[in-house]
């Protein structure tokens, strides 16, 4: 096999290896970047955040439903350092009890977060570094989108890296390698996390692996089979690159 034979299989099956990643990885975000999912993990974080900075929460209920007693209001803006104000309907602040106060406020804030509008499209405002649309229905419609261009572009490579392997041994064990490497990240995240807090110290707060969590899980039984199916094929390459040098 040339030189540039040689090359170019090498380069297509480290792109190949990159889209089909990107393909798990893009799988995996639609699932994060849905409104329930998110809502999840950032409003119960809100929600415990308002627990603590307002202690006190039948008082406000109380106070809330004496504003909704008067004539006139049928709805309670409450304002926020952040500059930006939620309204609650008095219907909604009749039918909670005030343990239930925090819930209904952080799912309020949320969906403010959520379906934020923006002027820049996602990779835009990720280039700014406006992180907050990783958290809106704008990241969740982009990689819906996206996830089947990268399927197909990842697809399409197998064609050419095949048409480059020197034998068909050779094609199967990129192909292994591709699935293994793609695998694990999202299998071992937990022995990562045990390997930094071994060399730093620190291990993942609870938040953060929430995320990470709502992140991998969804796919981690997918990667398992990738693993295996990628450790299976590798092996079936070393069968028949020994068959064919004993033929």
């Amino acid at each position: 096999m040339s030189l540039v034979k040689k090359l170019s299989a090498y380069v297509l099956g480290l792109l190949l290896c990159f889209f089909f990643y990107i393909s798990i990885f893009s799988y995996a975000m639609v699932g994060f970047s849905e409104h329930d999912n998110l809502n999840e993990v950032f409003g119960s974080f809100i929600s415990e955040r308002l627990k603590e900075d307002n202690p006190d929460l039948k008082e406000i209920h109380t106070n809330m439903l004496r504003e909704c007693d008067k004539e006139g209001f049928s709805d309670i803006d409450i304002p926020f350092d952040s500059g930006n104000n939620i309204s609650l309907s008095c219907s909604d602040i009749r039918n909670i009890t005030s343990k239930e106060l925090p819930v209904i406020i952080s799912d309020k804030m949320f969906d403010g977060v959520y379906y934020k509008e923006f002027d820049c499209s996602f990779l835009e405002c990720l280039m700014s570094g406006n992180l907050d649309v990783i958290m809106s229905h704008k990241a969740n419609n982009f990689f819906k989108t996206w996830i089947y261009v990268f399927v197909l572009i990842s697809l399409a490579l197998i064609i050419p890296v095949y048409l480059l392997s020197e034998s068909t041994s050779d094609f199967l064990k990129t192909m292994a390698s591709c699935f293994v490497f793609v695998g694990v990240p999202f299998v071992f995240y937990d022995l990562i996390n045990f390997i930094i807090f071994k060399i730093s110290g620190r291990i993942f707060d609870p938040s953060t692996k929430m995320i990470l969590d709502n992140l991998f899980n969804p796919v981690r039984t997918f990667a398992i089979v990738l693993i295996i199916f990628g450790l299976m094929i590798f092996l079936l390459g070393i069968y028949l690159k020994k068959r064919q040098k004993n033929g």
